[in-house]
């Protein structure tokens, strides 16, 4: 082959190269401008090609991709309604009510506690309740195989659950009726439920201590058989500290959650070898023989609090102390027992705005031995009236020292007034 003085093979490659490079550029520019006839000059070219260009880009339909929607997902099954076999037991005598269709209406709203699922609205019939689809494939999928789930349908009373290997074995409703007329309701506040009151507890008075009888209503708390006035703790489900409240002939207050302080009580002379009680604000602790300290987690609210211990049937009582802290507050307070072993009279009794009234006594006693009995009441002791006294105000007047003399005024079941003067001894036992 001939080739010119001034190129070589190297050369020549480069400049095939070269073009090669060119016109595959050249193709792309193609491609994405593609010449228009419209806007040309008259000697035929374009006087702002990059504009025209970039404007026909712009009126271009974009390309959208395919994207998966929730539409396009088939529904997953929720399976079938849930079928809980129906019982039904009356609030006020627990019994079986034996035609629920005559005192439940045709289905329950229920909130559960805690809320797993939203409100559960179950169908009733004669002898089961249904659960629709969506419902029963939340509780299906519930890390729950067997157990209890519990709930309110404040128009109707409280419900629970029963579940076995996943399925609803029984759906038992507590029908509760009107409550009486002399009933005091109390509401509650929102963060409060039904479900989670476990108990409610005289705070004073002639009963302190003893429960409260109370129903649940329209999502409040009814107490039946209380007085005109008094307090009371609610002792909750979940171990928090109770919550206190009072009522009177106006109403009764909201139940609603109060913060909490820490409280360590001292025992300053424990007994030896017997064991110890601790009871106030609320809450009762036991101590162990060998312990004289205890901490307490009490509401932030006024509250007194002694401490015991047995004295054979007796109870030696420390003197009340009074706390009352702010939420988040931490105090100490110590409680003396007696050194001397506690003696008493012998009697059972029932405190009353007349008097004491004696309900039994012990054989061999003080108070049998002075003729004391079932019927009589007590009106006064050492000159002191005791109507209207609480349990623990009458057992310090009637308890004391070994060998220690009480004087009491007695209103025999006759009618008749005697005074009777008996020396306290040790008590032992249980009366007869």
């Amino acid at each position: 082959m001939r080739m010119s003085s001034g190129s070589t093979p190297s050369s020549t490659r480069r400049r095939r190269q070269l073009l090669v490079v060119l016109a595959t550029a050249a193709a792309l520019l193609w491609w994405v401008q593609p010449p228009s006839n419209q806007g040309h000059s008259a000697h035929g070219t374009e006087p702002n090609a990059r504009t025209s260009a970039a404007q026909d880009r712009s009126t271009r339909p974009r390309r959208v991709l395919p994207t998966r929607t929730e539409a396009d997902r088939p529904p997953e099954p929720e399976g079938p309604p849930m079928v809980c076999p129906l019982v039904a037991i009356d609030a006020d005598t627990s019994a079986l009510i034996e035609d629920p269709a005559a005192v439940l209406p045709s289905h329950l709203e229920v909130e559960l506690t805690p809320p797993v699922v939203p409100r559960l609205t179950i169908a009733l019939d004669d002898s089961s309740g249904q659960i629709p689809e969506a419902s029963a494939a939340r509780l299906r999928h519930l890390p729950l195989a067997d157990g209890v789930i519990y709930g309110e349908d404040p128009e109707v009373g409280l419900v629970a659950l029963t579940f076995d290997q996943g399925e609803c074995v029984r759906l038992q409703v507590l029908v509760v009726g009107e409550p009486p007329p002399d009933a005091v309701t109390c509401a509650l506040d929102d963060a409060l439920t039904l479900l989670d009151i476990r108990r409610v507890l005289h705070a004073s008075g002639p009963h302190t201590g003893r429960s409260i009888r109370v129903r649940p209503w329209r999502g409040s708390l009814v107490l039946e058989g209380v007085p005109e006035s008094g307090d009371g703790w609610v002792q909750l489900a979940d171990g928090h500290p109770p919550l206190p409240f009072s009522w009177d002939a106006s109403g009764c207050d909201e139940i609603a959650t109060v913060g909490t302080a820490t409280l360590t009580v001292r025992i300053t002379n424990p007994p030896p070898r017997g064991p110890s009680w601790v009871r106030g604000c609320g809450v009762s602790e036991y101590l162990p023989p060998g312990t004289s300290e205890l901490e307490l987690e009490i509401p932030a609210t006024p509250c007194a609090i002694e401490a015991w211990r047995t004295d054979g049937a007796l109870r030696a009582l420390s003197p009340l102390a009074t706390v009352d802290l702010d939420p988040g507050e931490h105090a100490r307070v110590a409680l003396t027992l007696p050194e001397d072993q506690v003696a008493g009279l012998g009697i059972q009794f029932q405190p009353g705005e007349a008097g004491v009234s004696v309900t039994a006594v012990w054989p061999d006693s003080p108070a049998w031995a002075a003729g004391l009995r079932a019927g009589d009441r007590i009106v006064a002791v050492d000159d002191e009236p005791v109507g209207g006294l609480q349990d623990s105000d009458f057992i310090a007047l009637g308890t004391g020292p070994v060998g220690s003399t009480a004087v009491l005024e007695v209103e025999r079941a006759d009618g008749s007034l005697d005074v009777l003067e008996l020396e306290r001894a040790p008590l032992s036992g249980s009366i007869n």
